[in-house]
Formats: structure tokens, sequence, C-alpha cells
């Protein structure tokens, strides 16, 4: 019996450790998700006047999105199958590597799982613009820019997605992914461009 004890003791010894190592690994991983947040956007049944913190109290706009200060962590949630008009703002905006701000859809019911959401930046200059901005992922969005009234005079272009920067400095890790970008057009459907242009 004793040498058997003997022979457990380190065992449990390095057993103890590895508790404490996976617990203390555990604990870092959570404290990189404290505080991050998932805002949904219902274009139907939403309201600007909501938490956006659950699905049953989404925001409806684009525009009460650009008026919230994003974190590394945080997930900005489209309902599937619906239309968003306007444009999302996203500007000096900092995730954080392996803790990036994402926009993505979510299926609100069974119906709308294969959907995407779709912004249509009608009249606006991008559908998405990402201004100055480090660990963000855009995945599985729809964007169309048909024409529409010009929003500036100087607009020289319309974007489905810009990713572009107004400061320096040093930005990185913005990706792209399953992106639908169709149909940015910057006159109205049927416009003809004159001989001299």
């Amino acid at each position: 019996m004793v040498a058997l004890s003997k022979k457990l003791t380190p065992y449990c010894v390095n057993n103890h450790c590895m508790k404490r190592y996976s617990l203390a690994l555990i604990l870092i991983f959570i404290g990189l998700s404290v505080g991050a947040t998932n805002y949904y956007l219902n274009a139907l049944d939403g309201s600007d006047s909501n938490s956006g913190l659950k699905e049953c109290d989404a925001f409806k706009s684009l525009d009460k999105i650009n008026t919230i200060g994003l974190k590394a962590g945080d997930k900005i949630l489209l309902a599937k199958g619906q239309t968003f008009k306007g444009s999302l703002i996203l500007e000096n905006i900092r995730g954080e590597e392996g803790n990036p701000v994402i926009v993505e859809g979510y299926a609100f019911d069974e119906t709308t799982r294969n959907f995407r959401p779709l912004i249509d930046a009608c009249g606006f200059r991008n559908g998405i613009l990402i201004n100055n901005c480090s660990y963000i992922a855009v995945r599985g969005i729809e964007i169309s820019a048909n024409g529409g009234k010009k929003t500036a005079p100087q607009q020289q272009m319309r974007c489905g997605v810009l990713v572009t920067t107004s400061e320096s400095g040093r930005y990185s890790d913005i990706k792209l992914a399953d992106l639908l970008v169709r149909d940015v057009f910057f006159e109205e459907p049927g416009f003809e461009r004159g001989e001299d242009e």
C-alpha cells in the first residue's frame, strides 16, 4: 500500500498542477471575452429605442449601430433574410488579435437560416465603410447600392465595401468573407454617359 501511494503522489501533484494551469487558461479566455457585447438588428420588428442586446429586443437600423462605441469582441448581428437601408460605418474601431469585432447574420427563425442579411445602400456612398480600423471580420452579408440620390456632390464613386484610412497609423487584419456584393452603381438605372465622358 505504501509503495502504491508513493507512486501516485507524483501523478496527483502533476494532476493538481494541470488543473491549476487549465483553470488559469480558462480564466484568460473568459477574460478576453468579458465585456464583449452582441448587438442584434431586426429591420422588421426592431426599434432603435430597444437595448439591442437580445433578439427579442433588437435595434432596427444601421444608424443606431453607427452611434455605438464598439470594442474588441463585440458582434453586430443582422437578421438574415431582411433588408437594412443605409450604410454601416465602422470608424476608429480596434478589435484585438483573436478577439475581432464581427459583423454577420443570425437566423431569427428556421425559415431564414439559409439567407443573408442585405444592406441596401441606395443613395449612400458605401454599403460598409471600414475606416481606421483593425481586427474587423465581416462575413455572410449581401450588399447592393443601385443608384439613388447622391449624398455629396464631390462624391466620385460608390462602393459595396470600402476599406480605407484617413489618419496615419498601423492598421491590420480586416477580414471579408462570403460577401455577395451586387448592383453597385453610382447613377440611377438607365443613365447614359455623354460622348465627352
